[in-house]
């Protein structure tokens, strides 16, 4: 957007959800809320995948293939989840993010008989909490970030499918 390196890539553990997702969902998403207020249960999922992939390994390998993705998935309470954000410049600075969510596919309802399980079209990744700052609106930032969800999003499902065959 405005020529400075740009990279999109996943947010891991707690430490960055505190110190980086949480305000600027607070900032851009609810300024007047307490910031706890920003967060959402999936955020405490576990994240069986880093986005992007190592270079040289494919993304399906990296996330669903692996069996340690697997059982941190199998072991989420509700699914899995993975963070991402932008990041701009020389000094790295975090411009905006979003949240995927992958329910569980135990946790996945059919929306008829109660807990009945989700046939596996049903099962989907949800992306939620997006937020660019608002300087960066309007200039392409957001676009990137959802363009690189889009691509994350089905290894982060795949990761939730072979979660359910080891299970």
């Amino acid at each position: 957007a405005r020529g400075l390196p740009v990279a999109v890539r996943s947010l891991g553990g707690a430490r960055d959800l505190d110190r980086l997702v949480l305000p600027l969902r607070q900032r851009v998403l609810w300024p007047s809320a307490p910031i706890e207020s920003c967060r959402v249960d999936g955020d405490k999922w576990p994240q069986p995948l880093s986005w992007p992939p190592a270079q040289g390994v494919e993304a399906g390998a990296a996330a669903a293939g692996s069996p340690k993705a697997a059982a941190s998935f199998a072991q989420g309470e509700g699914g899995a989840s993975l963070h991402l954000g932008l990041f701009e410049g020389l000094d790295d600075a975090l411009v905006g993010c979003l949240s995927l969510y992958a329910p569980a596919p135990e946790a996945a309802t059919d929306g008829g008989e109660e807990g009945a399980a989700a046939p596996p079209a049903a099962r989907r990744v949800q992306l939620r909490k997006f937020a660019v700052e608002g300087w960066a609106q309007g200039k392409g930032y957001g676009s990137k970030l959802l363009d690189e969800a889009a691509r994350a999003a089905p290894h982060l499902y795949a990761a939730a499918a072979a979660a359910g065959e080891a299970g």
